[in-house]
């Protein structure tokens, strides 16, 4: 499902397909896809995928995690898919949340505060009782699902794909320009949104 709110036919899909305790998704979301957000937003159907190089084994008829930073990343993994299935439909205040956690060591304690810049601490331990929901589990498997229909294997994360075409070249600028290549796609919103030459 997107997570955006689409006004604009000329939309480009933009999944980013990452980890809640990695450094260089953490480096993504706050240098590159939040500050034009607000700009940008009506151009862009937001998928967030948050998985990356973790495993699931079903078993005795549950699912078993192994996350690549261990069972606080699997956690925080599974906090953020939480956040985006609650706030699907306000994805500015979905993406808030998220850029909030990914600066805290510990993103299930630092969740009241960074509901608070919202107004919403009131929902914390919905959030935190999602986190454990077996219906969260079957969520993570299918971002699992999702991500290993889009990548054999990662080397590197994030990785951000257009229009659910994975590009090599794309993905490398996107983590440094991402503004760049999202006008190739939708120039003319850019062209009216944002201060920028014309890059399209």
């Amino acid at each position: 499902a997107f997570h955006a709110k689409v006004r604009d036919p000329k939309a480009v899909k933009v999944s980013v397909f990452y980890e809640a305790e990695c450094p260089q998704s953490r480096d993504f979301i706050h240098k590159q896809l939040w500050p034009h957000w607000l700009d940008l937003e009506e151009g862009i159907k937001l998928e967030l995928v948050p998985y990356g190089k973790a495993n699931h084994t079903q078993v005795d008829g549950h699912w078993e995690f192994m996350c690549h930073r261990g069972e606080s990343e699997c956690l925080a993994n599974k906090l953020h898919a939480c956040v985006i299935k609650k706030l699907h439909n306000h994805v500015t205040k979905m993406l808030r949340v998220i850029k909030c956690l990914m600066t805290k060591k510990d993103q299930l304690a630092g969740l009241p505060e960074c509901l608070n810049e919202l107004f919403l601490k009131h929902e914390t331990e919905k959030y935190l009782e999602c986190v454990h929901s077996p219906d969260t589990d079957d969520l993570f498997v299918k971002h699992g699902d999702r991500t290993h229909k889009m990548f054999k294997t990662l080397d590197t994360l994030p990785k951000i794909v257009f229009n659910d075409k994975h590009q090599k070249r794309n993905n490398a600028q996107a983590l440094n320009e991402f503004t760049k290549i999202v006008c190739r796609y939708i120039g003319q919103i850019c062209s009216e949104r944002i201060d920028l030459p014309v890059l399209y």
